[in-house]
Formats: C-alpha cells, structure tokens, sequence
C-alpha cells in the first residue's frame, strides 16, 4: 500500500477499535484499507460513502479517490480539498470523543505491544491544550495538518496546507 503501515498480513484479526486507533495515530494506510473493506464491503464504496458525506456536510470543495490520501496511482485522479472544508471537517469530527482521544495519543501499541503506534502530529507535545486531528504529506501536496485545541472550554481548529516543510507548517499553525 506504501505510506505508513502496521504491516497486516492476511489472516491476522483486528478488533475495529484496534485499527481506528492504527489509522487515527499513526496514519496506517493498511488499516484504513482493512476498515473500507469491513465498514463498506469495498475500497470504492468507502469513497462513495465518503464522498456522499462531504456532499452531506457541505463541503462543496472536496472529492475523494482514495481513502488514505496517498499520492494517486497512474490513471487515478488525486483527492481535492481546502481549507474551508477541512475545517468543516474537523468540527464534524470532533463531536465524537473517541476521535480526539485517539488523534490526541501521542504513542500507543499495536500487536499486543510488538508494534509502536507514532502520531506524527507534534504539536500535540508543542502546544498545550493540542488534542487532535491529523497531518498529511507527500510530494506534491506538501505538508498539511488539521489540529485541534482546546484552552479554558473554547475550541480552536486550525488547517495549514501545502507547507514544503514540517516545521514550517506546525510553526503557522502555532
């Protein structure tokens, strides 16, 4: 699959929590695949579910062609998106608890403590009050991020994309 992985192999079971938190912390593009299948009965009706959803939310600006967000194979198109939509985003997903908590994780195991679970997000250790969401990168896109805070009960979204580094893109979003 490429990108981050936990390495599942064929045969190996996972509880759906398991892998939420694979995916939701350390980026695992094999667990995002493992969930579509399960969640979905198929990769590409995972993407039309999401894309149903971003129709559903308003986010009028954004389409999916896959479900991890690598950089598209050849004859695929790539997933579009802003800011305004990912901000959109953000304040849909935070409404489940269960999401900051594992966004906010800032290490966890996997396969029974055989396996680190690394969240790329370092703001979450940068910046008081930082409880979540996700960082993304490859080439073309550069570095984005979509973080969440949360200082005396008021909530900060903040979404930084295209950076050419990492620590450009935490620097603004701070």
């Amino acid at each position: 699959i490429g990108g981050s992985q936990v390495y599942l192999k064929e045969g190996e079971v996972f509880t759906l929590e398991e892998l939420m938190k694979a995916m939701m912390i350390h980026s695992a593009n094999d667990a995002a695949y493992a969930i579509s299948e399960h969640a979905a009965g198929s990769i590409d009706e995972m993407i039309k579910l999401m894309n149903d959803k971003t129709k559903i939310l308003g986010m009028n600006n954004t389409e999916f062609h896959s479900i991890h967000g690598l950089p598209p194979e050849k004859d695929q198109k790539e997933d579009l998106t802003t800011c305004s939509d990912l901000v959109v985003l953000s304040r849909e997903l935070i409404k489940y608890p269960k999401v900051i908590e594992w966004t906010g994780t800032v290490t966890d195991s996997f396969r029974h403590g055989k396996f680190v679970l690394s969240n790329t997000n370092k703001l979450l250790t940068k910046l008081p009050g930082t409880d979540g969401l996700k960082t993304g990168y490859y080439h073309e896109a550069g570095f984005n991020l979509a973080a969440t805070a949360k200082k005396d009960n008021v909530r900060f979204i903040v979404v930084v994309m295209g950076s050419p580094r990492g620590k450009i893109r935490d620097d603004v979003a701070i």
